[in-house]
């Protein structure tokens, strides 16, 4: 169990046939991890009915996390297979193909579990590994830094959480935040190496021992526990002899003569209580100074006047775009056709042969116009066609009939029009309806850019005032309601940075200081200039666990952090592209000047502009790399303490006792809430997080808020 085992897969087909292309191998792995089949080698080999094959092998290389019995599930192939081809002469045939599905046999794996004289300091590591110690320096004084180094290099089962084995520091020493990194060649789960330092200061002189360190793992090639040891080191540790405290690199020391314990005087001692200068921040700021008409920031107020600049000319535009709708209506001659044939319904039945022909060529003329058919004499076939096309289809036999009874009056022995023709007419002509207004004109996109305004304008006056529903929760105490509206109006606005302070607020309220940093946070990487924002950022730093030099640094303003917060991250972005444009279409101005005369001028000003646009692309790219994980769209925020895990899974934990031999525990760290991480994989509810300090690991998607983009959870 949690060897690591050479696995081939073997595809082949009969050298006789022609296979023009096979997809990748499809296979679901159940108890096993594995490197995956993404190389492969060609072969040929003979089959066990000794014939000739051609094919390809996949080699790579798996573990067992589990002892027993496992089943090796069968891998799927679809290989593309000519079987003939198409009629045709030369270069006109084709190549007649058959995808042909192929499944590898299912085969059987016994898994052993390891033997049962683990040594103490066993912790599940199986492989072939290597473990080296380095202390730099080894004699220092007081104060004074020493890193130790471990490194753990090998192969073995390393996504089984291998890491390296616990050092102890003497109890006077303090420890600085240890920097872990661990790395992996490409497409290699089984190989790595994992390099961790620490950082001691010593408070106290004398001599100390650092270590011993031991690894213990199992070698499967002499099947046997093998304990790799570092012995202790002597590390020696001076007293201080320039001052009574340490000094600082590059500051003289102090030459009070108060401080000289030999002439007599009594030290001067620290002064006692608070120093409120420096006290620390435990209170955010106010929501808004009396007076103020909003309390809580929404980041529109100075945008909502803008909303009345486009809707008197929309509105003229829509008014202007119905009566064009009225004047060009396409169903008005139809409606005036409707009217002409209502008339003609009306009229009494003439006795007379020649009113009778001048009623039937008006009625024809209408109902032609009508049914909108082109043909200056249509047929009866021509009149129950379009009929049957509108919306009355089922008129359109009676519609026939009346159009042959009309041809037989006009063309045929004179005669009248019979009362049985008025009533099928008058039944027909109700059936149908006159037609409406058409508004196609309106709708036409010439006056799609009017509604577009006027919908965004009340969507917008809308939002103002969901957003004046939170903030009058918010004042009454009601947080909980107060974080639904905001929630809900940074789903619809993921990039406003000020529903994400609002958000912070809410929570910073309730106490959970984990969660108003993430949002203050995520608020602050779209907008560093807000000084409540910083603030309170600063207030939520030191109500959690959370350390990010980073993040501390911008907000408190240190060095040139004060040069690139003044741009947040995608503004340096935009400054970054549009500033190199510009110097593109500077540098081709500056080379039209060289060969138009009358452009010269215009080159040498060209030449000049080239170097200040350059030098602020340059500066876009040095302010962005300033941000490091707060300019990154995969980086999330912790919200709520818990474990950093090696694996995506809720494995037990270490024991001191003897661990099962039929699963190995997986390893964890804590993390604190309010620390930042870039999501490198997701896998069914889980987040691998690679931490500032190189540490990657494993933690629940819905511990953790995304620092860009939507959040769909409170």
């Amino acid at each position: 169990m949690g060897e690591v085992f050479p696995l081939y897969y073997r595809f082949g087909f009969r050298q006789d046939q022609q296979v023009s292309s096979i997809t990748g191998p499809a296979w679901e792995p159940s108890g096993l991890v594995t490197n995956g089949f993404t190389e492969y080698e060609r072969l040929n080999f003979t089959g066990r009915n000794n014939k000739d094959y051609s094919g390809v092998i996949y080699p790579t290389e798996a573990l067992a996390t589990q002892a027993g019995t496992v089943t090796l599930e069968s891998a799927n192939q679809t290989a593309t297979v000519v079987v003939g081809r198409s009629r045709g002469f030369g270069f006109f045939s084709e190549n007649v193909t058959e995808d042909i599905a192929v499944s590898s046999n299912p085969g059987i794996l016994e898994i052993q579990p390891l033997p049962d004289n683990a040594p103490l300091s066993f912790k599940g590591a199986v492989g072939d590994f290597k473990l080296e110690s380095k202390i730099v320096p080894e004699e220092v004084q007081v104060g004074e830094p020493i890193t130790w180094t471990l490194t753990l290099s090998g192969k073995g089962n390393w996504p089984q959480g291998v890491g390296l084995p616990p050092r102890n520091k003497p109890s006077d020493f303090q420890n600085i935040q240890p920097n872990l990194k661990t790395e992996h060649p490409d497409d290699d789960l089984f190989t790595g190496i994992q390099i961790e330092d620490i950082v001691l200061i010593p408070t106290k002189a004398g001599e100390y021992q650092l270590g011993p360190v031991e690894f213990s793992y199992f070698d499967p090639a002499s099947e046997t526990y093998q304990t790799a040891v570092i012995p202790a080191t002597t590390v020696r540790i001076d007293p201080i002899t320039a001052s009574v405290g340490p000094s600082v690199a590059g500051q003289p020391q102090s030459n009070d003569p108060s401080n000289d314990p030999s002439n007599g005087l009594p030290p001067i001692e620290a002064p006692v209580g608070i120093d409120s200068a420096n006290k620390p921040i435990e209170l955010p700021r106010d929501a808004a100074a009396e007076g103020y008409l909003a309390p809580i920031a929404t980041g529109r107020i100075s945008l909502i006047s803008l909303v009345w600049i486009p809707i008197i000319p929309s509105i003229a535009w829509l008014f202007i775009a119905l009566i064009r709708a009225f004047i060009f209506d396409p169903n008005k001659s139809r409606r005036l056709a409707h009217r002409e044939l209502k008339k003609l319904s009306s009229l009494p039945p003439s006795l007379e042969s020649e009113p009778m022909r001048e009623h039937q060529r008006r009625w024809r003329q209408a109902a032609k116009t009508f049914w909108r058919i082109p043909t200056e004499e249509p047929t009866a076939d021509e009149i129950a066609a379009a009929v049957a096309k509108s919306k009355a289809p089922n008129t359109a036999e009676n519609w026939r009939n009346l159009w042959e009874e009309s041809d037989r009056i006009l063309y045929g022995p004179p005669t009248k029009v019979s009362d049985n023709w008025f009533a099928e007419f008058r039944d027909a002509l109700n059936r149908i309806g006159s037609p409406s207004l058409s508004l196609s004109n309106f709708f036409a996109p010439s006056a799609w850019a009017s509604a577009v305004a006027i919908a965004f304008a009340l969507a917008f006056l809308s939002h103002s005032s969901e957003a004046n529903q939170g903030v009058a929760h918010y004042n009454s105490g009601e947080f909980d309601k107060a974080a639904d509206v905001w929630l809900q109006q940074l789903q619809d606005e993921p990039n406003n940075w000020a529903h994400r302070y609002n958000l912070g607020l809410s929570f910073a309220q309730k106490e959970d200081w984990g969660r108003a940093l993430a949002y203050w946070t995520s608020a602050y990487a779209l907008n560093p200039r807000s000084p409540e924002l910083n603030w309170n950022a600063q207030l939520a730093l030191s109500k959690t666990g959370a350390y990010y030099p980073v993040f501390k640094d911008f907000l408190e303003d240190k060095g040139l952090t004060g040069v690139a917060n003044s741009l947040s991250p995608a503004e340096w972005e935009r400054l970054y592209s549009s500033s190199l444009s510009i110097a593109t279409c500077l540098l081709l101005l500056f080379v039209i000047s060289r060969y138009i005369k009358r452009a010269k001028p215009f080159g040498l000003i060209a030449a000049i502009l080239v170097a200040p646009t350059l030098a602020a692309s340059v500066t876009a790219i040095w302010a962005h790399q300033k941000y490091e994980y707060l300019a990154s769209p995969k980086a999330v925020i912790v919200v709520r303490d818990g474990q950093l895990k090696s694996v995506p899974a809720d494995l037990p934990q270490p024991e001191p006792e003897a661990e099962s031999e039929s699963e190995l525990p997986t390893i964890s760290t804590t993390i604190e809430d309010g620390s930042i991480g870039l999501m490198k994989k997701e896998f069914l509810g889980w987040f691998q997080l690679e931490l500032p300090n190189g540490e990657t690991g494993w933690i629940r998607k819905e511990n953790t808020v995304p620092l860009y983009g939507p959040v769909d959870r409170l």
